[in-house]
């Protein structure tokens, strides 16, 4: 966030999601923890990254 700041651009993250139904604020999260490395790839590739 800080390298946005520098940039002008600010940016503010709730910390806790409202679009589903378990709402477990992120810090707190140890049940959504996957992470994959191949759609990752996939997302910087189409994104452009």
């Amino acid at each position: 966030m800080a390298a946005l700041r520098v940039l002008g651009v600010d940016v503010r993250i709730h910390p806790t999601p409202v679009e589903l139904a378990e709402v477990i604020p992120f810090d707190r999260d140890e049940i959504h923890g996957a992470y994959d490395a191949d759609a990752a790839r996939r997302l910087c590739f189409v994104s452009g990254f």
